[in-house]
C-alpha cells in the first residue's frame, strides 16, 4: 500500500496460487463515498494488459512526486526486475532507460530519500536471500549498485524499511535463525553517494537477544 494524493493505493498480490495485477484506491477524505457503499475503488481491473505490470506478489511500491514506483515481485514462475511508474494522469509506464537493473527478486524492501529509491535484500529465483543494496535516481532514471560488503546487514527477505529524518531504518526479516535480525539498522544515503566504499556499521554488536540500533 502506497500513498498518492489523498488515497492509499494497492497493486496486485495473490490468493493461493492466483496472482493479481489490479490497482485499487482508498480515499481517506471520502472513505464511504462509493456507489456500493464501500471505501475502495478499483482503478484498473485484474486482467492481462501489455501496458501494465504483470500479475505478481511480494513486490515493493513507493511514492515520490505524485507518482508510484513498483519494482520486482514474483508470480511463482518469474522473479521480476522490471520497474514501473504510475500516475493518475498517465497510468502505468515501464521505465527502461537504465542500462543496469538489479537482479529479479521478491520480498525485498524499498524506501525513498531525496529522490532516490533504495532497494535492499530480497529472495531470488533460486530461493537465495540477498544482501545487496541498489539505488534508483528518479530524476536521472538510472540505477546504481552499492554492492555487498562484509559489514552490511546479513542477507534477508521479508524485512521492513522506513524513513525518518532523511535516514533509512531497517529491521527484521528471515531466515529466523540469524541473530542480527533483531538489530535495527540505520543508513544515511548522503554518505553512500559520497563514498560507497565506506559503508560500514558502528555501535555495539548484537548481544543476548536484545534489540538495539546499529548504523549502516
Amino acid at each position: 500500500m502506497s500513498p498518492l494524493g489523498s488515497s492509499a493505493l494497492v497493486f496486485g498480490g495473490q490468493n493461493g496460487e492466483v496472482y493479481f495485477n489490479d490497482l485499487s484506491a482508498f480515499d481517506v477524505n471520502q472513505p464511504y463515498d462509493r456507489p456500493d457503499g464501500t471505501a475502495w475503488e478499483t482503478l484498473l481491473p485484474n486482467e492481462p494488459h501489455p501496458d501494465r505490470p504483470l500479475a505478481r506478489a511480494n513486490h515493493t511500491m513507493v511514492s515520490w512526486d505524485d507518482k508510484l514506483y513498483l519494482f520486482g515481485g514474483t508470480d511463482g514462475e518469474l522473479w521480476f526486475s522490471d520497474l514501473w511508474q504510475y500516475s493518475s494522469s498517465n497510468g502505468w509506464t515501464q521505465l527502461r532507460g537504465s542500462s543496469y537493473f538489479p537482479e529479479g527478486r521478491e520480498s525485498h524492501a524499498a524506501a525513498v530519500v531525496d529522490g532516490v529509491m533504495f532497494i535492499f535484500g530480497g529472495c531470488n529465483k533460486e530461493g537465495r536471500d540477498l544482501g545487496d543494496l541498489h539505488g534508483y535516481d528518479f530524476a536521472k532514471r538510472r540505477w546504481s549498485y552499492f554492492g555487498t560488503y562484509h559489514d552490511f546487514p546479513s542477507a534477508r527477505s521479508g524485512h521492513q524499511m522506513a524513513v525518518h529524518k532523511e535516514k533509512i531504518i531497517m529491521v527484521g526479516g528471515e531466515p529466523y535463525d540469524r541473530e542480527d535480525l533483531a538489530v535495527m539498522y540505520t543508513l544515511s544515503p548522503a554518505s553512500c553517494f559520497l563514498r560507497a566504499e565506506l559503508f560500514g556499521w558502528s555501535g555495539p554488536p548484537w548481544q543476548n537477544g536484545q534489540g538495539q540500533e546499529s548504523k549502516w
